[in-house]
């Protein structure tokens, strides 16, 4: 219906009208924010969706001419940053032309003749004009029928411009325009005693160009700027190495210039930003000095184009990972270009196509500003969150704030514990992180007081079988558990069958689950490798020794698979958890259950056994345990305040059988 409407009262021009007001908009006699807008209304309109460079283009050129030139000055990266500095801007241009309008002026210059003097002539016109409006015109009028008059080219030949020292026309009359110059964030002032950008200097005596370093970020695009250089300026330059600035495809970068250097070099950064094609070298070769990583290898070159104002050219370069700057011209470039160094001012000069041209370096000032900024950007890319000792002293002198981050290792994160957990229950972990380590800690357990013992049998001959041949996977000691983890597996039944067996109780299931009876809290803790962690008796470590194909080994702390090994296990918890079984703890092997009533005595049981497992040096696994639950599965059973019930995902193979329909699926 919506398409049948359009085609019916639409137009089919109208579309194309309004691309056409939105390509020609342009502020005019409106303001920034008026213009601004009109252009958004022309988009929605238009149905224009661009991308915000696009938009800030299309913004920048419909600006005033004054408006635009002090603008694209200027750093900004959103579209509001933009229109907040044209409105700063035009504010600021209002302020000078009520100023000028009040009378007030910038201009030094003064007329040659006495205020009483004024040029006699004859016209047509009953009313002259005033020598106020001679002055502001900056001539001195004549009309075909006057008379004869001082000739005014003799006298404009004497006038001398305060601002760029040209003659023939005035300060208020010089083709350089007032620039514009952004003094804080978005404060703007008039400087008349500067020249504009992109404005060619008064021709030299010796016809040749002056350019000066190019203004603005590095590594942004900005213009280049033409000014002169105070002569008092030169002795800044004694200490000085040549720095200045210059552009590369379209991007500010930082230019050395080293008559020490035997070539020239282009920074890693600099070229992978630019996107800059690479070669290989003709002849690799090595440097030290460059780089305070160490020796680096060099074995790339780059051509690198590069402008300074309005000299223009392209150097090879090798590519190198140099933090001093992006550019550097050693001696190679100036062999080629016949280049001359002024040592006093500090400046080079080289003549191209016939052309002179003179670079002129930044003050240090400038070059500090530079060098801190590279320094930033090396440690922002690192990622350093470690104060070193010169950072904090050049912040100290800088008077500037620094940042620093303690760094705490936790274990616990969102992502391991529960988020329902009591905050009572989260301090308790916390608390006795150290008992749920990522891994055992190394070196040996202490000695408990029980260790594994193998007593063997009076007169048994010890096992020494031979190396038999077997295949790949017969000889993997190391095989995976369920929990993904690895487990040494070693046979052991030459060693139990010549073993005295213990007869150490194990509990019966039953009377331990007939102990639950009335909790309705739980906590759960799975030991860490239990059997790890105890110690094999001293002097009966050569009882565990088995053979691999690369020699003999024994165990120094107690092995899976040996017939007594449960036996000493459940010695060690019966002996340690003593004060706490049949009060709310029933342990079962490397299983812990802890019951209580209610709340407030369930975090005292946990802490009582975290503090147990603390002393004696028994690590815990965070991940198979269970912190203050209701229910929870305890030897393959569902423990609950309702009861035990039966774990159903140990029936589900018999649920899930299928009906036997023949005589043989009904044997086993």
């Amino acid at each position: 219906m919506k398409a049948v409407m359009r085609r019916r009262f639409i137009p089919s021009h109208y579309h194309r009208d309004l691309f056409h007001k939105l390509q020609n908009l342009t502020q005019g006699n409106r303001s920034v924010e008026e213009y601004h807008k009109d252009m958004e209304i022309a988009m929605i309109r238009a149905n224009v969706v661009e991308d915000r460079e696009a938009t800030m283009s299309r913004f920048l050129s419909g600006l005033s001419r004054d408006i635009a030139r002090v603008v694209e000055l200027q750093h900004y990266v959103e579209l509001e940053e933009l229109v907040d500095k044209a409105i700063k801007v035009e504010r600021q241009l209002k302020m000078d032309q009520n100023y000028k309008s009040g009378g007030g002026s910038s201009s030094n210059w003064k007329p040659n003749w006495k205020r009483d003097e004024k040029p006699n002539w004859k016209g047509n016109n009953s009313k002259a004009e005033t020598s106020k409006e001679k002055e502001k015109n900056g001539r001195v009028g004549s009309n075909p029928t006057s008379g004869k008059t001082e000739n005014p080219n003799t006298r404009t030949r004497k006038i001398k411009c305060f601002k760029c020292l040209g003659r023939g026309h005035i300060a208020n009359q010089c083709p350089n325009r007032r620039v514009m110059i952004m003094t804080g964030p978005g404060d703007v002032q008039s400087e008349s005693d500067r020249e504009e950008e992109d404005v060619e200097m008064t021709p030299l005596e010796d016809c040749s160009d002056v350019e000066m370093p190019v203004k603005g970020e590095l590594m942004v695009v900005r213009r280049s700027l033409s000014v002169q250089v105070k002569e008092e300026e030169h002795h800044q330059q004694r200490e000085n190495l040549f720095h200045t600035r210059c552009l590369v495809n379209g991007k500010i970068c930082s230019l050395i210039v080293d008559g020490g250097s035997c070539t020239n070099v282009a920074s890693c950064t600099m070229v992978e930003k630019l996107g800059l094609r690479t070669e290989k070298h003709p002849r690799p070769y090595r440097l030290q000095w460059l780089n305070d990583s160490g020796e680096v290898k060099v074995s790339k070159q780059v051509r690198v184009p590069f402008e300074i104002g309005r000299y223009k050219d392209d150097v090879m370069c090798d590519v190198v990972p140099m933090q001093a700057g992006h550019l550097l011209l050693g001696r190679p470039w100036q062999y080629d270009r016949k280049v001359h160094h002024d040592g006093y001012t500090n400046r080079y000069s080289l003549v191209m196509n016939q052309k002179t041209y003179t670079l002129v370096p930044m003050t240090p000032t400038e070059v500090y500003e530079d060098q801190l900024k590279l320094q930033q950007r090396k440690e922002k890319k690192e990622k350093n969150f470690f104060a070193k000792s010169s950072e904090v002293r050049r912040a100290l002198l800088l008077d500037r704030p620094m940042l620093v981050l303690l760094y705490k290792e936790a274990l616990f994160t969102t992502n391991e514990l529960d988020p329902s957990l009591p905050s009572s229950v989260v301090s308790l972990l916390q608390e006795f992180e150290d008992v749920f380590p990522d891994e055992i800690p190394g070196g040996l357990p202490p000695i408990r007081g029980i260790e594994h013992q193998i007593d063997l049998i009076p007169g048994a001959s010890l096992p020494n079988r031979p190396a038999y041949r077997s295949n790949l996977e017969e000889t993997k000691e190391l095989q995976r558990q369920k929990d993904g983890s690895w487990r040494m597996c070693i046979d052991c039944r030459a060693i139990n069958n010549i073993t005295v067996k213990y007869r150490h109780p194990i509990p019966r299931l039953d009377d331990m689950l007939d102990e639950l009876h009335g909790a309705c809290i739980f906590t759960k803790i799975d030991l860490k490798s239990g059997y790890h962690q105890i110690r094999m008796k001293e002097g009966d470590e050569w009882k565990t020794a088995f053979k691999t194909k690369y020699g003999l080994y024994e165990w120094l702390v107690m092995p899976f698979g040996l017939t007594n090994a449960p036996s000493t296990f459940m010695r060690l918890m019966n002996h340690v958890l003593r004060a706490f079984i049949g009060r709310f703890v029933v342990v079962y092997f490397d299983d812990i259950l802890i019951y209580s009533r209610s709340l407030d005595d369930h975090i005292e049981h946990v802490r009582a056994v975290f503090q147990v497992l603390r002393n004696e040096q028994l690590y815990a696994n965070l991940k198979k345990c269970s912190f203050v639950t209701n229910k929870l599965v305890f030897l393959g059973f569902v423990v609950g305040a309702d009861g035990i019930q039966v774990d159903e995902e140990k029936v589900k193979a018999i649920c899930e059988w299928t009906t036997p329909k023949t005589v043989g699926e009904c044997y086993f």
